[in-house]
């Protein structure tokens, strides 16, 4: 993977979380995307973004996309083109250049993977539930959305199978513990 960007958006009401249970870095929630592409070996540069929203809002959109009247801990929307434009349309092919002249084109060079919505306080409700560290649940739900833009389901038992395996696997590799 060449490169990846992701932007982090903090619009939830701030948490009442103190060590070891503290709000990651943006770096470190980076690094659990960055990880998930690497491990599926995925080459091109990608663009991620993720929303940490409020109940309300998380609530509202799991009732539209999803037809399920109640918050949710993470959505994912894969980024979709509108029809009759590819990505050669808004990604400029890469020419030859150093590395110092490659960084000017980050940004343009990414191509989007699409948005993942986190509402914090259900993670953090779903941790204390579970006896998990808030980290390790928010680590697993980000790697859980990164997943689902990249096309896995669990739908089906099967896709529930493989995608649950990919997360031990993955979160594993991060030294974080097996979330089921």
């Amino acid at each position: 993977m060449k490169n990846m960007k992701v932007v982090i958006e903090n619009n939830a009401p701030k948490l009442s979380l103190n060590l070891p249970h503290c709000m990651p870095t943006k770096p470190q929630m980076k690094t659990w995307c960055r990880h998930v592409l690497q491990h599926l070996d995925q080459k091109q540069s990608r663009e991620i973004y993720i929303g940490l929203v409020n109940l309300k809002t998380i609530h509202e959109l799991n009732l539209t996309y999803r037809h399920k009247d109640k918050p949710t801990n993470v959505l994912s929307f894969p980024f979709e083109l509108p029809p009759g434009l590819d990505f050669s349309d808004i990604v400029p092919p890469l020419a030859e250049e150093t590395d110092q002249e490659a960084e000017g084109l980050l940004g343009r060079e990414e191509i989007p993977l699409g948005d993942i919505l986190i509402c914090p306080e259900i993670i953090l409700k779903e941790a204390q539930e579970q006896h998990k560290l808030f980290q390790d649940h928010l680590a697993h739900m980000i790697i859980h959305g990164t997943l689902h833009l990249l096309g896995y389901d669990h739908e089906e038992n099967s896709e529930a199978e493989i995608m649950e395996n990919l997360e031990i696997k993955i979160l594993k590799e991060l030294n974080l513990p097996n979330p089921y």
